[in-house]
């Protein structure tokens, strides 16, 4: 299941799977955890995995609420290596704009890039999304799972999925 998505619920999306565990940042110097970006814009769709950093997503769901909440403002998510780039901005009429792109490897340059546009309450989804459910709860496996991750990120003791 997602960890997060952008758009509507079956088309005109960008949707993000985080795969495995975090990494380390004591040995590896990053927060890295490995992630699976899907794009279904237009006729165009794209699907690569990624390394992105817990400290990027943090960021983006702390801009992402307001805008949410005060239907006005920017929520920018950018990954350290520029494979992901997701803009999200919205007026104060409750209109959402996504755009961004998505490159297929960082020293090639070969993008997908998107212009969604959707109403605000499926933002919702975008800050409130479970990542992975069992009968109402996310999976508890080891503490650097992204079921955990998904847990302090958004401070979810249960979640439900939609």
């Amino acid at each position: 299941m997602a960890f997060f998505s952008i758009g509507h619920p079956e088309r005109e999306r960008v949707e993000v799977t985080l795969i495995g565990s975090l990494a380390d940042v004591k040995t590896e110097g990053y927060d890295w955890i490995n992630a699976r970006v899907q794009i279904d814009v237009g006729g165009f769709t794209g699907d690569v995995q990624i390394y992105m950093c817990l400290s990027d997503m943090i960021r983006f769901k702390q801009e992402l609420e307001p805008v949410y909440a005060n239907l006005n403002g920017v929520a920018e998510f950018k990954t350290i290596e520029n494979q992901l780039y997701i803009r999200v901005e919205s007026d104060k009429l409750g209109h959402i704009a996504a755009t961004g792109f998505l490159t297929s490897d960082f020293a090639l340059d070969n993008k997908l890039t998107f212009d969604i546009h959707y109403d605000q309450t499926l933002l919702w989804h975008t800050t409130k999304r479970c990542l992975s459910c069992h009968r109402g709860r996310p999976n508890k496996s080891s503490d650097r799972s992204a079921a955990s991750l998904f847990l302090k990120l958004f401070g979810a003791a249960k979640v439900e999925c939609a």
